[in-house]
């Protein structure tokens, strides 16, 4: 079953898939390094503006889906979506300040995954690659069912 992480970055410089693939490489967290699609040495993982990668990190496993969305229509409704969930679901405190960071944004990068599937090294590199993204996007992570995250990961707030 999909599960969606979704990270809001405010960065105005975006990582290049390339960067992405090098950095879940570089992170040893395979036995064997994982298959990209676009492919390592496309020349389309170095362009700063894409909109998908495909991590298959193990032969008939469910694959980890990265899709980003800058300014169009679907970041504008995940944009809506998630600050209607903090107008209904996040204290007064801390509602202005992580609304504003959700507006503050300029793209939204989800990380769609099977999390019934997931191996533990897949979960390694997910946590990490969490971390690797927001620390990078000056990024906000809404984790469903989890919490709302700042770019260091720490815990903004949780839910339920």
């Amino acid at each position: 079953m999909s599960y969606f992480i979704r990270i809001f970055g405010q960065a105005t410089d975006g990582l290049s898939r390339r960067d992405i693939q090098e950095w879940i490489v570089g992170g040893l967290h395979f036995d064997k390094v994982p298959v990209f699609i676009p492919a390592f040495l496309d020349p389309d993982s170095m362009l700063e503006d894409w909109e998908s990668l495909i991590i298959i990190y193990a032969p008939d496993t469910p694959t980890v889906n990265l899709m980003r969305h800058i300014n169009d229509a679907v970041f504008q409704a995940e944009q809506d979506a998630v600050k209607a969930l903090i107008g209904k679901s996040v204290s007064n405190e801390l509602q202005q300040q992580l609304i504003e960071m959700v507006e503050a944004s300029n793209q939204v990068i989800g990380i769609e995954i099977d999390r019934e599937y997931l191996s533990e090294e897949a979960w390694a590199m997910l946590d990490a690659l969490e971390a690797y993204l927001a620390g990078n996007l000056m990024g906000l992570v809404y984790a469903p069912e989890d919490g709302f995250y700042g770019s260091g990961l720490e815990l903004l707030h949780k839910i339920g």
